[in-house]
């Protein structure tokens, strides 16, 4: 599951208070030493970043295990079990020019050659 997906299922959950309640903490901590706004901002943005890694990864860890716990259990029937297919599909090139693909591609030419962009 992406990060982004992980954190959206999450928003209601006590995984939310795990990584809200210490970030407070660590703000308050930060007003107390005195810094100026812009020290603090870089403190807190680098603590959200390492600190979401990290909450992100034992949440993940304690729901897979509790998981495993209830599939060997047998608390979950047959309907749980099935695979969830991957949302990852293969990338295809942009028929229009974009910063990411470098390249172009023409409609009714040639079968879709690509021609470079200049510059």
């Amino acid at each position: 599951m992406p990060t982004e997906q992980f954190w959206h299922l999450a928003w209601f959950t006590p995984i939310m208070l795990a990584f809200w309640i210490p970030a407070f903490i660590f703000h308050d901590c930060l007003v107390l030493l005195g810094w100026p706004w812009w020290q603090n901002g870089l403190a807190c943005m680098a603590f959200a970043i390492l600190w979401t890694g990290l909450v992100e990864r034992w949440s993940r860890r304690y729901l897979a295990g509790r998981r495993m716990r209830a599939l060997t259990e047998g608390e979950l029937d047959d309907a749980q079990e099935a695979p969830v297919p991957s949302p990852a599909q293969s990338r295809k090139l942009p028929v229009f020019a974009t910063h990411e693909s470098g390249t172009t591609r023409t409609r009714g030419c040639s079968a879709g050659r690509e021609s470079s962009l200049p510059g």
